[in-house]
């Protein structure tokens, strides 16, 4: 009888050690498995923010591009402008630059003199002490539309609108 009795207490003791150990076991793998969820959830993560960094690099690439391309349109036009006769020359015009519009005015060809002729009475020149940028801003102040102060300026309506939001910025 003694022998079934410890039996008996060893049976139990036994299976109380089992559920004990059992839970401490799952608690473990339990906490190994929601490691794993929140490696997921991590990695998830950071692929989306992967993918919004490169869809910004991407918008950010094909900005400097137009920006290049901006950049590179403007020097030509420097480069147009600073070939094309001044006010009273006598040297003669080539056809391309008879028929352009340039900084508000047109060229005509006359005898042996060509004459800028400006297109509207009002041509809008800025003073030395005032630079492109502040009579673009003083002109908007004053309504003229975006339109009419590139084509006084002789600059591109990109352009005006750039130094406009630029002059927003500053303030």
């Amino acid at each position: 009888m003694e022998f079934l009795f410890l039996l008996l207490i060893d049976i139990l003791a036994l299976t109380v050690f089992y559920l004990i150990f059992k839970n401490r076991i799952a608690k473990a793998l339990d906490s190994r498995e929601r490691v794993r969820e929140l490696e997921t959830e991590i990695n998830k993560l950071l692929a989306q923010f992967n993918n919004a960094a490169d869809r910004n690099i991407t918008i950010l690439e094909e900005r400097v591009f137009k920006l290049e391309d901006l950049l590179r349109r403007a020097d030509q036009r420097i480069k147009l402008l600073q070939q094309t006769p001044s006010i009273k020359t006598d040297v003669a015009v080539p056809e391309q630059l008879m028929t352009r519009d340039l900084a508000g005015g047109t060229y005509t060809p006359t005898a042996k003199r060509q004459e800028f002729r400006p297109a509207s009475s009002v041509v809008v020149k800025p003073r030395q002490e005032e630079g492109r940028d502040e009579t673009v801003v003083k002109l908007h102040r004053e309504g003229m539309e975006i339109d009419s102060i590139a084509h006084h300026l002789g600059i591109s309506t990109t352009e005006v609108k750039l130094i406009l939001r630029m002059a927003e910025d500053i303030k």
